[in-house]
């Protein structure tokens, strides 16, 4: 390897240039990574001559590789102890930290172990007891291990203190202190955080060694230049509706609204949810299963909305947010930065929208001027628009509940989403909508009794909504998957456990052989022709043809579930 005494700041503007292990920078080029970002280019060098390091930079920079790279140069796999410790606030980001590490480190003998609270602690003994190179972990659970003599950092190279800032907010000054005391005396130490006041400072001169100083947070380079900063003036009792208001106007798509409080967060969710939105709360008092299931969902883009203290969403780290809203206006500067360091990443662009009351003037322009930035103001947006919007995030919805003939559950959003006073504009919003699209309801009832005729069959389908099956979904997949012309599909009605589908003569042979053994996700799907039984509320399917219960029929990837 070079000598890093040698090295120069230009070998640090590209990973191809520098001074690495081929592993290690092979592993790099291979995640897509080609330019270092300004943290990368300011610490690395610093970093990889053993120096202790005071980094300072917003969320979303990068910082996280400018503390690997060295950790992971530094390691010798062929020894079997801790040889480097990472401290995080939140499970969320020791889980982030710790799976970054493994993609670098991949095809090397480095273990990597992550420990955090919420989850049994016999696994992670386990992979302490196996021989772990690299130890990742939150202040609480670190210290329950090192107290039960499970965790053993006293030959430890190199300690780095993540997100010092919000480890402090969090009260956990005594637990580093302890956890520090077991650390070796001689080691590399390095501290990144967003933010540096005083009390930071003092805990480095307390722990760190002649440091190297690095900051890209100057007043240029605050918050991301692909952001756009607006705030709306609101009255306090309108918050939660005009948060709906701006969320249809604007067709928010994975937005992440912070709240002050836990209490607050959860009222907020609740609300939403009541009004028909796809959402979800992150704080402080999910056990962590919840809480995986919930970034689970956020970062498969199955929820519109992420609720979230400021605590609980440090460690997020999703591609894609396309805004982040302040529910109420943060009370401290720099709060506003990690906010907005959410949405408006790798280039991409966001918006970032504050509710600010006439009370909350003096914080707005103190957010301005600590962070060098022009927060402009816009009108709140016209109740027609607001109106249209909604109704018109209502019709993909309101026509599969509709086709489905589950009127009940149709009209129920209905009575969720529009007060009593707007329905009867609602409804005729909808149905000119309808119309426009082409949709003639007297021709779809004509088609929907030539469904019942001899020139059609109507087929039984194991597959239904609790399946995650949507009309689209399956109408989909009959036409591909099927071979099926769409205007050969007469009418589809997609219940819970099962559909129906009527299908033109001579179709359903067709459909039954091209579809035989395929799968929705991991459900196989089974078709047969429907024996109908009709009474005086009018046809009903009973059984599929071949007499066998419905639920028989139901198969799996891993064979039928009972």
């Amino acid at each position: 390897m070079k000598d890093r005494n040698q090295m120069s700041r230009k070998n640090f503007e590209k990973f191809s240039t520098m001074p690495l292990q081929e592993g290690i920078r092979s592993s790099i080029v291979a995640l897509g990574f080609d330019t270092a970002t300004p943290i990368q280019q300011l610490v690395l060098p610093d970093a990889l001559k053993g120096r202790d390091i005071l980094g300072q930079a917003q969320t979303g920079t990068g910082k996280t590789l400018a503390f690997i790279i060295p950790i992971l140069e530094s390691i010798d796999a062929k020894k079997k102890f801790v040889q480097a410790f990472v401290l995080t606030p939140t499970r969320e980001l020791t889980k982030q930290v710790a799976g970054e590490i493994k993609k670098l480190s991949k095809g090397s003998a480095t273990r990597v172990v992550s420990v955090y609270g919420g989850v049994s602690m016999k696994s992670q003994v386990n992979a302490l007891c196996r021989g772990s190179q690299v130890v990742v972990g939150t202040p609480g659970r670190v210290l329950d291990l090192i107290r039960q003599k499970k965790l053993k950092l006293g030959r430890t190279k190199i300690a780095v203190l993540d997100e010092v800032d919000e480890m402090l907010d969090m009260g956990f000054y005594e637990e580093v202190e302890e956890i520090f005391s077991s650390l070796p005396g001689e080691r590399q130490t390095m501290f990144f955080s967003a933010t540096i006041p005083p009390r930071i400072q003092r805990l480095g001169r307390a722990y760190l060694k002649r440091p190297a100083m690095h900051s890209t947070c100057d007043d240029e380079n605050r918050v991301a230049d692909t952001t756009e900063h607006v705030f709306y003036e609101i009255l306090d009792k309108e918050r939660f509706d005009r948060l709906c208001d701006i969320i249809d106007a604007e067709s928010v798509r994975l937005g992440l609204v912070f709240c002050r409080t836990k209490m607050e967060t959860e009222r907020v969710y609740r609300n939403l949810c009541r009004r028909g939105y796809k959402a979800e709360s992150l704080h402080g008092n999910l056990p962590q299963t919840k809480r995986e299931e919930v970034m689970h969902k956020y970062r498969s883009g199955n929820l519109d909305l992420l609720v979230a203290t400021n605590v609980a969403a440090r460690g997020i780290d999703v591609q894609g947010v396309s805004h982040v809203i302040n529910y109420h206006i943060p009370l401290d500067v720099e709060v506003y930065v990690h906010r907005t360091g959410r949405t408006g990443r790798a280039g991409s662009s966001g918006r970032s929208i504050t509710f600010v009351s006439p009370s909350e003037y003096y914080d707005l322009l103190k957010i301005q001027e600590g962070n060098n930035l022009d927060i402009v103001k816009r009108e709140l947006p016209d109740k027609n628009v607001v109106f249209e919007k909604r109704m018109e995030r209502m019709l993909d919805k309101l026509k599969e509940k509709i086709q489905g003939e589950n009127v009940r559950d149709a009209y129920k959003m209905v009575k969720k989403v529009i007060p009593f006073s707007l329905r009867g504009r609602a409804l005729a919003f909808l149905v000119k909508k309808y119309m426009d699209n082409g949709y003639n309801f007297l021709q779809e009832d004509e088609k929907g009794r030539r469904g019942d005729t001899a020139s059609s069959v109507r087929l039984f389908i194991n597959i239904g909504k609790n399946h995650d099956v949507s009309a689209a979904v399956l109408t989909d997949f009959l036409v591909k998957k099927g071979k099926l012309k769409e205007e050969e599909l007469i009418k589809l009605i997609v219940l819970d456990k099962y559909s129906f589908a009527s299908v033109k003569a001579g179709c359903d042979k067709k459909l039954m052989r091209n579809l035989s053994g395929k799968k929705i996700g991991r459900y196989a799907v089974n078709i047969e022709e429907s024996r109908e039984k009709r009474g005086a509320a009018g046809p009903r399917d009973r059984r599929p043809a071949s007499g066998t219960r419905r639920r028989s029929t139901m198969k799996t990837g891993k064979g039928s579930s009972k």
